[in-house]
C-alpha cells in the first residue's frame, strides 16, 4: 500500500490546481474532441477527502460550467471527471471563478487559469514529473503481494523514491504561505514521520497552520507516539459494530493483535483470511484480535467484516476516516499494519503476515 499511495499522489500533482474570495466558486471550462451533451461530474470533497456531493453539466458548443456555494476562505479538493469515469482530474475550489480547458484522453494534463496554486503545481510537477517518470520505467508498481522487484531495480527505486520525496520537502519549505503545501504534508505525515513533519510544521505560516489541513497536521504532531518494538502500548477509544465505545484495554488475551486495516484494501483483504485462521488456532489458548478500521463509509465497512467472517472485535471512526486517533497515534501510513501486543502490554512484534503469525503463535502458545 506504500507504493500505492505514493504513486497515486504522484499522478495528484499533475492534476491538482486552486483559486480564492467570493461566496461562490465558478469553474468555466473549454473541451475538445467532445461531442456536445458528454456529462461531466464534478465530486467535492470535504476536508478530510470525504465526497460531500457530485454535481454535474454537460457540454454544449465545447463549454461547460460549474457552479456552487462555497465559504469564503474555504478550500475544496474536488474531482473532475467524464460520467464513465474514463477521464478523471483533481483540482481545488476556492470561492473564485477558474477557467480550464480539457481535452478527450488526456486530462492529466488540463489547463487552469486564474489560480496561483495551479502555478505552484507546474513548478513542483516540473520538478517531480521526470522523476515519477523514471521510476515507471524501473518498474511497474502494483498492490499485489506476489509483486517482487530484483535487487537492482528495488535500489534504482528507492533512489529515485528519494529524490522525489527530497524535492516534495523543499517546495514544503519554500512554499510557507501555501494551501497546496499544506495540503501536502497533511497528506504526508505519517509517512515522513513526526520529527520531520513538525519540523515543516513549525514553519508554516500562522495562517496556513490555522486551515483545516494545518490542523489535522497539528493533531497528529500532538498524537503521534511512533510505536515500535519494545515499547508499551498506547490506549484509545474508537466505535465498534454495535455503536458502542471500545478502549484497547478493555480487549483481553495473553497476546494481542491490533491490526489497522479497511474494506478499500486489497491487500487488508487478503490478509484478513490469514487472520481468521490464526484466530480459530489460537483463540482458545489466549490470543485475540482488535481490528481498527481506516474509514470513511460505515456500510463498506460492516459489508466487509460480513463478508471475510471478522469474529474479533472491530473499530473505527467513520467521521475521521483514515485520520482517526487510533492511526494517528501509532502513525500508520500502510495498510494493513499490525502490531503484536503481549499481556504486560508490550509491542512484542510488528507486522507479522500469513504463515510469520502462526510461527510466532505457536512459539509462545505452544
Amino acid at each position: 500500500m506504500k507504493f500505492f499511495k505514493r504513486t497515486c499522489f504522484s499522478c495528484l500533482l499533475l492534476t491538482i490546481a486552486l483559486t480564492s474570495h467570493a461566496q461562490n466558486f465558478k469553474l468555466e471550462g473549454k473541451s475538445l474532441n467532445f461531442p456536445d451533451g458528454t456529462r461531466l461530474l464534478l465530486q467535492i470533497a470535504t476536508t478530510d477527502l470525504k465526497v460531500e456531493r457530485t454535481d454535474s453539466t454537460e457540454i454544449k458548443n465545447n463549454e461547460f460550467h460549474f457552479s456552487g456555494p462555497l465559504k469564503a476562505g474555504d478550500h475544496r479538493i474536488a474531482i473532475l471527471s467524464t460520467a464513465d469515469l474514463h477521464d478523471r482530474a483533481m483540482i481545488w475550489l476556492e470561492p473564485k471563478a477558474l477557467s480550464l480547458a480539457i481535452k478527450k484522453g488526456d486530462f492529466d494534463h488540463l489547463t487552469i487559469k486564474g489560480s496561483l496554486a495551479a502555478t505552484e503545481f507546474q513548478q513542483l510537477a516540473a520538478t517531480t514529473n521526470p522523476i515519477q517518470k523514471q521510476k515507471d520505467s524501473v518498474a511497474r508498481i502494483d498492490t499485489k503481494l506476489d509483486t517482487v522487484m530484483d535487487k537492482n531495480k528495488w535500489e534504482q527505486y528507492t533512489k529515485l523514491e528519494l529524490a522525489e520525496k527530497e524535492a516534495t520537502i523543499n517546495f514544503v519549505k519554500s512554499h510557507p504561505q501555501s494551501i497546496v503545501a499544506t495540503f501536502i504534508l497533511n497528506v504526508f505525515s505519517t509517512s515522513w514521520g513526526k520529527p520531520k513533519t513538525n519540523e515543516l510544521y513549525q514553519g508554516l505560516s500562522a495562517a496556513m497552520k490555522q486551515s483545516s489541513f494545518g490542523q489535522q497536521i497539528d493533531k497528529y504532531v500532538k498524537l503521534s507516539q511512533e510505536l515500535k518494538v519494545g515499547d508499551k502500548y498506547v490506549d484509545f477509544e474508537l466505535t465498534n459494530v454495535s455503536g458502542k465505545k471500545v478502549k484497547l484495554s478493555a480487549i483481553k488475551g495473553k497476546y494481542i493483535l491490533l491490526d489497522f486495516w479497511g474494506s478499500w484494501c486489497g491487500p487488508c483483504r487478503h490478509e484478513n483470511a490469514n487472520l481468521v485462521k490464526a484466530y480459530h488456532l489460537f483463540k482458545d489458548k489466549g490470543f485475540n484480535i482488535l481490528g481498527v478500521g481506516a474509514e470513511a463509509d460505515r456500510k463498506e465497512w460492516l459489508q466487509a467484516i460480513k463478508a471475510d467472517g471478522l469474529p474479533w472485535e472491530n473499530v473505527t471512526d467513520v467521521s475521521k476516516g483514515r485520520n482517526n486517533s487510533a492511526v494517528m497515534i501509532y502513525s500508520i501510513y500502510s495498510f494493513p499494519t499490525n502490531f503484536l501486543i503481549d499481556e504486560q502490554g508490550i509491542i512484542i512484534a510488528k507486522n507479522l503476515r500469513g504463515d510469520d503469525l502462526t510461527k510466532k503463535l505457536e512459539e509462545l502458545l505452544r
